[in-house]
């Protein structure tokens, strides 16, 4: 029987400890670390309930406001957005974040978790709205995109979004 002697074992040995830590670190979230996080994306979508082109918000904080707004997201799209979650409001509110009625594809909303902090007392939310650029070849359909966020409000008196620009996009009372 012979034997191939590996010359780059080290190396090999060095790779694959740098992928496993590399799994290990993805997986982990500040929530696994024990630690709160104040705000967390449910879902985020292309075709939202919005037929007007300016941006708004909503803050939901009872289940049949939540269930209005999965009403006409699943009304809207081709299949179930997702089911409706369940929530305790007593604990809990949603941020509904919506980019208004877009003529094309290549729009979008994305929330910036690790920015997310709490300032006396008021929630800052970061997000980037991605537009196309010009001349950009894109999708030729009408869009709505949106953004659900769940909110722990046991601190929070109000809520600050923020453009990816540190801009002031709206600013939402909680209690």
């Amino acid at each position: 029987m012979r034997y191939v002697r590996f010359h780059n074992f080290p190396l090999f040995v060095f790779i694959m400890a740098g992928m496993l830590y590399g799994c290990w670190f993805s997986q982990r979230t500040p929530a696994a670390e024990g630690n709160s996080t104040p705000a967390e994306m449910l879902t985020k979508g292309k075709y939202g309930i919005r037929t007007e082109t300016e941006p708004t918000v909503t803050w939901i904080k009872d289940e049949a406001s939540l269930n209005a707004i999965y009403q006409k997201l699943n009304a809207r799209s081709s299949g179930k957005v997702t089911e409706v979650p369940k929530l305790n409001f007593n604990t809990f509110g949603l941020l509904f974040l919506e980019m208004g009625q877009k003529p094309s594809g290549g729009y979008a909303i994305n929330f910036e978790a690790l920015k997310t902090q709490v300032d006396n007392g008021q929630l800052v939310v970061h997000l980037s709205w991605d537009v196309p650029a010009q001349g950009m070849t894109v999708t030729q359909v009408i869009t709505s995109p949106f953004l659900l966020l769940k909110i722990k409000h046991a601190d929070i008196n109000s809520i600050l979004v923020l453009d990816q620009n540190n801009q002031s996009l709206f600013e939402v009372p909680v209690k």
